[in-house]
C-alpha cells in the first residue's frame, strides 16, 4: 500500500460563547501530532446479528444520529471554558483505504480534505478542548484515510457573562390550587358548576381573584440555554360577571390554552413538535393570591398596511401511537402494513385554495429483507414513492424513513391520501408513524372556532391587514402568538368581513371564535402546596416514585449513619408541577437539577432516580414507567439510546445527547418496580456497609476480570486495565482472571458451551469480589455466545453480603427500559439475596474500541481520595463518563451513587519476617516449604498514622509464584497471560492495638523453584478494615529440618446446615459444609499432584470437584476451619459425597455423607413435626423442604378433635437451608385465649413463588 503525503493548511477561527463572569488574563499556544493507528475490522454482535466497522484508536462511532459517521477524537484539558480558540491543522499524510474495508464506510465519502471540528466540554470545574476529524476523504476519486497531521491551537481568556436566573419561590407555596387537563389547543370555558364540582368555594370567592396558570403547552426546549418559563406562569383570562364582586351561577371563565402538541414554522411550513411524554397539557387555578390578570386589547397599529392577508396555511395530521416496534425509543407507530397493504387517510381543508401547493410530510418504518416501497397517492394520483432498500441484516430492526416535503395540488377541499406498502417478499412489514399536510385556505371564518397562521407574515418591519370573510358580530379574534400572553384583537366589521392590522412575526398565530362553543378542561385534582424553588442547599437529590417514598427515606436514614450528606427527596410530579406546568416532561427533571446545581454553587453532587423506567412514558401498558429516562427519537435500530445522562448534562449548550455532552453530577438509578424489590435493595445496602465476621474478608480487595473469546483485544484490554490499577493506587489488589478462551468448550445442540467457565464465574461471585468486570459480547439474556452467564446462573447467586460492583463493557446487558422483559443485568442488581450492590453497565449497543477509553478513566480514578476517603462509586462513574462520546451514553449506573466501594481504606504495613525487619532487608527473604514463618506488622490509616485502637482479625494469604496460562485459541489467536492464584497458605491472626504477630508453616506442596511470591493481608475490626501486601519475598525450596507429622485432619461433614441428618433431602443446589481441624494447618496450595481438597459425588451425579480456594482458616489452630461449597444443578436422586482433605505434611483424611436431591421446581416437604411435644407454654413447628434459596409462604392450620379450626399461623420465610427455621406458637387460639389440654391435628401448607404448593400433617398434644 503506497503512502502519499501532502500539506494542507485549513484555518478556522471560532469564539465559544460560554457563560460566566470570571476572566483569566492568559493565552496558551500549543501543537501536537495526531498519529492514527488503524486496527482492521471490529465485530459487534447484536442479538443474532453481527455488525462490522473499521476500527482505529480514538475512534468515535456516531451511530446514534440519523446520519452515521466515524470520527477520530482527541481530548485534552484546558485551564478554563472562558476562552476564545484559534485552531488549524496542517502536514496531513494519508493512505489508500484497503479494498476489503471500503464496504464498511457508511454514507459514502465526499470530502476532498479531512473535515474537522473542535469544541469545549465542561464537567463541574474540569474543562477540555475536543478535536474531531473525519479521517476519510477523497484524493483524485480514490478514498483515502488519514495517517497523521499536526494540530495547532491557541487559547485566549475572554470575558463571559452569566444570565442564569430562577425565582426564589414557587407560586404553589401558598393558597389552594386546582389542576385541570387540556387535551388540545383552543379557547376553553369554565362554568360555575364545573368550578363547584372541583371543590372551588364559588359562593364565597371574589371573581376578581380568580387566577389561571398555564405555561403554553408542548414540550420544553432540550438545549439548556434556550428560553423557558421558570415556575408556573399566570395567563390573562376573561371572567364574565366579575364586576359585581360575586361569582354567580351564570358567570364563567374563558381562557386560551395550548395542548401537549405544538407546531413550529420551519422554512415557511408548519411541522409538528412531538410530545412523547404526555397526552395533556395542564392549567392551574387558584383564588387565594389577590386579583388576577385579565385579557387586554392588542396594541393598536396606526401605520398604513403593507400587505393584505386573506389566506392562511392550515395543517392537519394523522397519527396513532399504537406500536413501539422494538420496545425502545420515543417514536411509536400506528397502522401496520402486513395483512392489509393499503390504507386511506382523509383530510378536510374548507375553502382550500386550489392554485397553491399543499405540503405533505410523512414518516414510516419498514422491516424488509429486499426492496420495499411506500407509495403515496393524493385523490387518486401518485405523488411520491419512498423506497426502503436497507434490510434487517444491517443491524436494524426496521428502517425509519422520511418523505421530506412533498408538494402537490388538490382540486378538492377533501384530500384522501392512499398509502400502499409495496413489498417483494411476504415477510416484509411496514408501519406508519404519521402523515401531516399543510394546505392554504381562504381566510374565511368556518365553524365555531378557527385558528389561523400565515408563515408569509414574518417581517416585523411590515404591517399586515388581515381580512376575515364570513365574520359575524359575535366573533372575536385573539392574538395567541405568545400563548401565555394572549391579546384581544381590535376588529373592524363591515359586510361580514372583519379586519385588523398588526406587525409581522415569524410564529404569528391567531384564533377566531364566536362564543357558541368552547373546549372543555377536565378536573384532575387539588394540588398540595410545595416550593421546590426555595430549597437547594443540599448534597444529594433522590427523585422517587411515590410508591418508593418510604424506601427513599430509609436510604436517607442510612446515609445519616454513614456520612454527613444532606439529602432531599422529591417526586417526579412535584417537579413537573413547578417546571413543566404539571405535565410529564423529562426536561423538567433536568431543569430542576440544573437549578439546584446553579443555586447551590455546585454543592449538589448526587442524584438518584428511585424507580424503573420504560419506553412507555405514558404508561399505556399500566404502571411501568416510574421515573422516566431519556429515550432517543430513533427507536427502530441499534442507534437507539436510553440514558440518564440527560438529567445531569448541565452546561448551557448541552441537551442533544451528542458527543459534546458530558455529565456534571453522579447519577444512579434503582430500577425497581415493586415494594419488595425496593426493600430488598435497601437491605443489601445495609448489609454491604456492615463490617462483621460474615461480611468482612479478603474478597473486599479482589478485582476479577472476565473476558470473551472471539476478539483477542478483550483479554488485552483486561491486561491493560490490570496495569492501570497497579499504577493508580491498586498495588495491593488481588487480581483474578476468568478468560473464556482458557476454559474447554463443548459442543451442544444450542452451540458451544463452557460449563467450567460458568462455574468459575459463579464461584467467584459466591466467594466475593470488590469488582467483577466483564469485557465482551453480551445481550439481555447473558454474556457471550457460549452463554457463560445466564439468568439461571444469576438466580442461583446467594452471595450477600459479599456484594460486588459489576462493570460490563458489552452490549445491552442491562437494558432497563423494556418493561416487557427483565434483562440479565437487572436480575443481577435486583437479586434479593446476592448479585451486585451497584453496576456500571450497558443498556444499549457499545463498541469495544470506544468502551476501553471509558474503562481506562474509570480505573485511573477508582482509588482517588477526597477528604481522607476513597471517592464514591458515583464519582468514579463521573470520571469515566468524561469520555463523553455517543458510546458512553449507553452506560448506566444502577445503585446508590453516594455509596463507596468497600475496598479497605486503611493500610497494613508488614514490619518483619522471621524477626528480620523489613526496612533492613537488603534482599528478598526466602520462604520454604515446611518452614515456620513469623510475620509482624501494624495497621495504619491511609496517611501512615498508626491506628492504636484497631482490634480485630488479620487474614493472611501467601501466594506462590505467578503462573503462566495459555488460552486455547478457539475463536482467535492463542495468548499467554500471568495470574497469581496459587495460595500456599491461608490463615488468621489476632490484631490488638493495631499490631499483630502471626506464626504459620508453609505446606510441603509448593513449587520448589525459587521466584517472587506475595503475602496478601486483610484485617478488620468492628468499625473498619485494612489491606496490605508484601512482594519482596522469594518462595521456593524445602526446610530439611522440619518436624514430622503423621496424623491427618479431623473432619465434620454436613449438607446445608449442621442439623442435616445423613440421607436426608435437599434440592438440586445443596451447600457442602466441612469443618476441618489440623494442628499444623490445611494444604490448599494445589501444587502437589493429588493433594487437593476434593468432593467426589457418586450416584445420581458423578463428578469430582476441586475446592481448595473455598477453605476459610480458623483464628486458632485449636479451632475448626470451615469449607463451604455450593453445588449447582445436581441430578435428582440419591448421592454419596466423599470429602478428602490434606494437611500441610500431605497427610489425608476422608469423610462421607449421603443425601437425596429433590428438585425445587416441584415443591416437596417431609418430616413435619413440632417440639416440644407434648407442649405446655409453647411449641415449634418445623419441616424439611426442597425450596432452599427461595421465598416460601407457610400456613399452619391447627384443628381440634372435632375438626374445628382453632388457630391459623401465616408466615413468609426465605429457605436458607432445607430445614425451616422453627415457627413458634404459644398455644393460644385465634381469639387469643389459651387452648385446653388435649390432642390437636395440624396441617402445614407451603407455597413457593411459582404458586406451587404442598401440605403435610401431624398431631400435637397440649398438657
Amino acid at each position: 500500500m503506497s503512502v502519499s503525503c501532502c500539506k494542507i493548511k485549513l484555518y478556522i477561527f471560532l469564539i465559544f460563547f460560554c457563560l460566566n463572569v470570571f476572566v483569566l488574563e492568559a493565552q496558551t499556544f500549543d501543537s501536537f501530532t495526531v498519529n492514527i493507528k488503524w486496527n482492521g475490522i471490529e465485530n459487534v454482535i447484536i442479538k443474532n446479528d453481527t455488525m462490522k466497522h473499521i476500527a482505529f484508536d480514538n475512534a468515535v462511532y456516531d451511530h446514534f444520529s440519523e446520519v452515521r459517521k466515524t470520527l477520530y477524537r482527541q481530548t485534552f484539558p484546558i485551564y478554563s471554558d472562558k476562552v476564545d480558540v484559534d485552531f488549524y491543522i496542517d502536514n496531513i499524510t494519508y493512505e489508500e483505504v484497503p479494498e476489503n474495508e471500503l464496504v464498511f464506510l457508511k454514507g459514502g465519502v465526499e470530502d476532498t480534505v479531512p473535515a474537522y471540528d473542535y469544541y469545549i466540554k465542561s464537567s463541574r470545574d474540569n474543562h477540555s478542548l475536543c478535536f474531531e476529524i473525519n479521517p476519510f476523504f477523497k484524493k483524485k476519486d480514490v478514498v483515502v484515510r488519514l495517517v497523521s497531521c499536526d494540530v495547532h491551537y491557541s487559547l485566549k481568556s475572554a470575558e463571559r457573562k452569566t444570565n442564569y436566573y430562577s425565582v426564589d419561590n414557587s407560586v404553589l407555596a401558598s393558597g389552594r390550587w386546582y389542576q385541570m387537563s387540556l387535551p388540545t389547543t383552543g379557547v376553553y370555558k369554565l362554568t360555575y358548576s364545573e368550578l363547584a364540582s372541583m371543590g372551588v368555594p364559588v359562593t364565597s370567592i371574589n371573581p376578581k381573584n380568580i387566577r389561571l396558570y398555564h405555561n403554553g403547552g408542548g414540550v420544553l426546549p432540550v438545549i439548556n440555554k434556550d428560553k423557558r418559563h421558570d415556575d408556573l406562569v399566570e395567563i390573562p383570562i376573561y371572567v364574565s360577571g366579575e364586576h359585581d364582586g360575586s361569582f354567580d351561577s351564570h358567570d364563567y371563565i374563558i381562557f386560551y390554552g395550548r395542548g401537549p402538541v405544538t407546531w413550529q414554522n420551519v422554512n415557511g411550513v408548519y411541522e409538528k413538535i412531538t410530545n412523547p411524554y404526555s397526552d395533556y397539557s395542564y392549567v392551574f387555578l387558584t383564588v387565594d393570591l389577590g386579583e388576577g390578570k385579565r385579557i387586554e386589547s392588542a396594541e393598536k397599529v396606526s401605520e398604513t398596511p403593507d400587505v393584505v392577508v386573506n389566506s392562511f396555511l392550515d395543517y392537519q395530521i394523522v397519527e396513532d401511537d399504537a406500536y413501539n416496534l422494538n420496545n425502545m425509543g420515543a417514536t411509536w407507530y400506528g397502522d401496520k402494513f402486513d395483512a392489509s397493504l393499503s390504507r386511506k387517510y382523509s383530510f378536510n381543508f374548507p375553502n382550500l385554495i386550489k392554485e397553491k401547493k399543499c405540503n405533505l410530510f410523512s414518516e414510516v418504518a419498514s422491516r424488509n429483507y429486499s426492496r420495499s416501497d411506500f407509495i403515496y397517492k393524493a385523490n387518486g394520483s401518485q405523488i411520491y414513492k419512498l423506497a426502503s432498500t436497507t434490510n434487517v441484516y444491517d443491524g436494524l430492526y426496521a428502517s425509519m424513513l422520511k418523505t421530506g416535503n412533498i408538494k402537490f395540488n388538490s382540486d378538492k377541499d377533501q384530500i384522501v391520501i392512499d398509502l400502499t406498502y409495496s413489498r417483494t417478499t411476504s415477510n416484509s412489514t411496514g408501519w406508519l408513524d404519521y402523515i401531516s399536510i399543510n394546505a392554504w385556505r381562504e381566510l374565511k371564518f368556518t365553524g365555531k372556532m378557527m385558528p389561523f397562521r400565515n408563515p408569509d407574515c414574518f417581517s416585523s418591519e411590515k404591517v399586515y391587514r388581515y381580512e376575515i370573510a364570513n365574520a359575524n358580530a359575535n366573533m372575536q379574534v385573539w392574538d395567541v402568538t405568545n400563548p401565555t400572553e394572549p391579546k384581544n384583537v381590535n376588529l373592524q366589521l363591515s359586510s361580514k368581513t372583519a379586519t385588523f392590522v398588526t406587525k409581522g412575526t415569524e410564529n404569528n398565530e391567531f384564533v377566531a371564535f364566536d362564543g357558541s362553543d368552547y373546549k372543555t378542561a377536565t378536573f384532575v385534582s387539588m394540588v398540595a402546596n410545595q416550593n421546590l424553588h426555595s430549597k437547594y442547599d443540599f448534597d444529594y437529590l433522590i427523585i422517587t416514585h411515590p410508591d418508593f417514598y418510604s424506601q427513599s427515606e430509609r436510604l436517607r436514614e442510612i446515609h445519616s449513619r454513614m456520612d454527613d450528606l444532606k439529602i432531599e427527596i422529591v417526586t417526579p410530579q412535584q417537579i413537573y408541577n413547578e417546571f413543566s406546568c404539571g405535565a410529564q416532561d423529562i426536561t423538567a427533571i433536568r431543569d430542576y437539577i440544573r437549578m439546584l446545581y446553579k443555586k447551590s454553587n455546585q454543592r449538589l453532587r448526587y442524584v438518584l432516580l428511585f424507580g424503573d423506567a420504560s419506553y412507555d412514558f405514558k404508561n399505556k401498558s399500566g404502571q411501568v414507567c416510574f421515573v422516566p429516562s431519556y429515550e432517543s427519537k430513533i427507536s427502530c435500530s441499534n442507534s437507539c439510546v436510553v440514558t440518564d445522562d440527560y438529567f445531569v448534562c448541565l452546561d448551557d449548550y448541552e441537551g442533544q445527547m451528542d458527543n459534546t455532552s458530558t455529565i456534571d453530577l453522579a447519577i444512579g438509578r434503582m430500577p425497581v418496580a415493586t415494594q419488595e424489590d425496593a426493600n430488598a435493595m435497601l437491605d443489601k445496602i445495609e448489609r454491604y456497609i456492615e463490617i462483621n465476621d460474615e461480611s468482612a474478608g479478603p474478597w473486599r480487595k479482589n478485582i476479577t476480570f472476565v473476558a470473551d473469546d472471539d476478539q483477542t483485544y478483550y483479554m488485552a484490554h483486561a491486561e491493560e486495565l490490570e496495569q492501570i490499577i497497579r499504577d493508580n493506587g491498586g498495588e495491593d489488589v488481588d487480581i483474578d482472571k476468568i478468560y473464556l478462551d482458557a476454559y474447554p468448550q463443548i459442543a451442544t445442540s444450542s452451540g458451544q458451551r463452557a460449563p467450567e467457565c460458568n462455574a468459575a464465574i459463579t464461584n467467584r461471585v459466591e466467594r466475593g469480589a470488590s469488582i467483577i468486570n466483564y469485557i465482551g459480547h453480551a445481550g439481555e439474556v447473558g454474556w457471550s455466545a457460549e452463554r457463560i452467564l445466564t439468568n439461571e446462573d444469576i438466580f442461583s447467586w446467594k452471595n450477600s453480603p459479599k456484594l460486588h460492583l459489576m462493570i460490563t463493557a458489552s452490549c445491552e446487558f442491562s437494558r432497563y427500559d423494556d418493561h416487557t422483559r427483565t434483562s440479565a443485568g437487572e436480575y443481577v442488581f435486583l437479586n434479593h439475596h446476592g448479585g451486585a450492590i451497584a453496576m456500571m453497565t450497558t443498556a444499549r449497543v457499545t463498541y469495544g474500541s470506544n468502551s476501553i477509553k471509558l474503562m481506562r478513566l474509570l480505573y485511573e480514578h477508582l482509588f482517588d481520595i477526597d477528604g481522607g476517603k476513597y471517592i464514591t462509586m458515583g464519582e468514579v462513574y463521573v470520571h469515566a463518563k468524561q469520555v463523553g462520546d455517543e458510546n458512553s451514553k449507553a452506560y448506566v449506573y444502577f445503585g446508590d451513587p453516594a455509596l463507596r466501594l468497600n475496598y479497605p481504606e486503611n493500610v497494613i504495613e508488614l514490619t518483619s519476617i522471621n524477626n528480620h525487619k523489613i526496612d533492613d532487608l537488603s534482599s528478598a527473604d526466602t520462604l520454604k516449604a515446611l518452614q515456620n514463618i513469623n510475620i509482624k506488622g501494624v495497621v495504619n490509616d491511609m496517611f501512615g498514622t498508626h491506628l492504636s485502637d484497631f482490634n480485630g482479625v488479620l487474614h493472611i494469604d501467601v501466594y506462590d509464584k505467578d503462573v503462566t496460562y495459555n488460552t486455547y485459541g478457539d475463536e482467535t489467536n492463542k495468548i499467554s497471560y500471568k495470574l497469581r492464584n496459587s495460595v500456599i497458605y491461608t490463615g488468621k491472626a489476632e490484631v490488638k492495638d493495631g499490631k499483630f504477630s502471626a506464626d504459620f508453616t508453609l505446606p510441603k506442596d509448593i513449587n520448589y523453584s525459587f521466584g517472587n511470591g506475595l503475602i496478601s493481608l486483610y484485617a478488620y475490626s468492628d468499625k473498619t478494615d485494612a489491606h496490605g501486601s508484601f512482594s519482596n519475598v522469594i518462595v521456593g525450596g524445602l526446610n530439611e529440618d522440619a518436624e514430622t507429622d503423621d496424623n491427618g485432619p479431623e473432619i465434620k461433614l454436613y449438607i446445608d446446615d449442621e442439623r442435616f441428618v445423613d440421607g436426608s433431602m435437599t434440592n438440586e443446589n445443596p451447600l457442602l459444609l466441612a469443618y476441618i481441624k489440623d494442628e499444623n494447618g490445611i494444604n490448599t496450595s494445589g501444587a502437589g499432584i493429588g493433594h487437593d481438597i476434593t468432593a467426589t459425588l457418586s450416584g445420581a451425579t458423578n463428578k469430582v470437584y476441586t475446592i481448595n480456594q473455598f477453605y476459610n482458616a480458623p483464628l486458632s489452630k485449636d479451632d475448626y476451619g470451615v469449607l463451604s461449597y455450593k453445588f449447582y444443578g445436581l441430578n435428582e436422586g440419591e448421592h454419596t459425597l466423599t470429602f478428602k482433605v490434606w494437611d500441610i505434611y500431605n497427610n489425608s483424611s476422608t469423610a462421607t455423607i449421603r443425601f437425596n436431591v429433590v428438585k425445587g421446581k416441584v415443591i416437596n416437604i417431609e418430616n413435619v413435626a413440632n417440639y416440644p411435644n407434648p407442649m405446655t407454654n409453647y411449641t415449634n413447628f418445623t419441616f424439611e423442604h426442597n425450596q432452599k434459596d427461595n421465598d416460601i409462604d407457610v400456613v399452619v392450620n391447627i384443628y381440634d378433635v372435632m375438626g374445628q379450626l382453632v388457630k391459623t399461623i401465616t408466615e413468609r420465610r426465605y429457605g436458607t437451608t432445607v430445614r425451616i427455621e422453627p415457627i413458634k406458637w404459644d398455644g393460644k387460639s385465634d381469639d387469643g385465649s389459651p387452648l385446653s389440654a388435649g390432642i390437636y391435628v395440624y396441617n402445614v401448607t407451603v407455597k413457593n413463588a411459582q404458586g406451587e404448593e404442598t401440605s403435610g400433617y401431624s398431631k400435637l398434644i397440649i398438657k
